[in-house]
Parts: structure tokens; sequence; C-alpha cells
């Protein structure tokens, strides 16, 4: 087991049923892109197009939909 330090951010006016147009616009407001993306909810097909989108039309570097069980290594140094 990793001891794990984060903090816990609420984030007002995001609908926990947001579809992708609600999304979108919602993320074209960050002032720069996340470092690294995961889109881990919805089906396969339509995460991957939601990812697609991020990289080509946002420009978003780094945008993954991990596999079922997947896991990531975050930080090297850990």
């Amino acid at each position: 087991m990793v001891p794990v330090r984060c903090q816990v951010k609420q984030l007002d006016g995001f609908s926990a049923h947001a579809d992708r147009s609600e999304l979108l616009r919602w993320l074209g407001q960050f002032q720069a892109p996340p470092k690294r993306t995961f889109i881990v909810h919805g089906e396969p097909a339509p995460a991957e197009a939601l990812a697609k989108t991020l990289r080509q039309d946002m420009g978003w570097p780094n945008v993954e939909v991990p596999d079922y069980l997947d896991s990531k290594l975050l930080f090297e140094s850990i």
C-alpha cells in the first residue's frame, strides 16, 4: 500500500450527466490543458471520439482512454 497525499476540489457548475457539448464547453474554459487527461467514463467508442476531439481540435496533449482495470503510473518518484 502506498500512502496518497492529495487535495480534493469541488467543481461547481459541472453536472454528473453532462453531454459531449457540455463537456467540451466546460473543458474549453481551461486556461491551459492539463499535462495528462484520462477519459474513464462512457462506452469505448464515444470516449475515444472525445479524446480525439480534445487532441485534434483543442490541442490537448496526452489524452488517453485507459482500458477497463488498467493502471497508470502518474509520478515516477513515488
